[in-house]
């Protein structure tokens, strides 16, 4: 394996197994921050604005700040609890991308399935939804069939959380083809490395240990 460039077919089929969907429904990634990166990268351009949580993971302001977008706070308040009337406001100001983390760090607050759901319900098609579930695999539901079946939608997942893997930085995003396809015709020639995909492999095949 030193010698030749990565070969991630075979993890390509391991995580179409495990999540149960087809390889044009999702891109491996540079852990979430790849996986932010190429979502910024794709759907945004300078003065653009974008939605997100408030607090919530700083990296959504980092890429805001290095694409040139203005970020705004969807806010938490006082009580924790998430101000969903100012959702409307913020609406106004067509922004083109809502990140939505679940479950959020590092206050969960009121936000559950009942509030993304109606989050979605709310959002206008030309905004894309980003659902960060890289806490996924500690009790909280999961958006895939969401993100599979509409038009608007991506779910970001990570080896760092679930898999105890923060250091191989892997990570996958999901969504329908058409986002997919736009997607992986700006990626890098390999999405990660060899010695990342060769240990995501090992534990994709040996699951009773993630599950212990």
């Amino acid at each position: 394996i030193f010698s030749i460039h990565p070969d991630l077919n075979n993890l390509y089929k391991k995580i179409s197994k495990l999540e149960n969907i087809s390889k044009k429904n999702f891109i491996i990634t540079s852990g979430i921050d790849g996986a932010i990166h190429q979502v910024f990268e794709n759907f945004t351009k300078p003065k653009d604005n974008i939605i997100k949580l408030n607090p919530t993971w700083q990296m959504y302001d980092v890429y805001s700040k290095v694409f040139k977008t203005n970020s705004l706070n969807l806010n938490f308040d006082n009580s924790l609890k998430l101000n969903i009337k100012s959702l409307s406001n913020l609406l106004k100001k067509k922004p083109k991308i809502i990140f939505l983390s679940y479950p959020n760090s590092p206050i969960e607050g009121n936000l559950d399935e009942n509030l993304i759901k109606k989050i979605i319900s709310l959002v206008p098609r030309k905004c894309i939804i980003v659902i960060d579930e890289v806490y996924f695999g500690f009790g909280s539901k999961s958006f895939i069939k969401f993100a599979l079946n509409k038009k608007n939608i991506i779910v970001t997942r990570s080896f760092s959380k679930t898999f105890g893997l923060p250091s191989i930085r892997l990570g996958y995003l999901i969504s329908n083809k058409k986002i997919i396809k736009k997607i992986t015709e700006t990626r890098l020639a390999y999405e990660t490395n060899t010695f990342s995909a060769v240990i995501a492999e090992y534990f994709l095949n040996n699951l009773n240990i993630i599950k212990k």
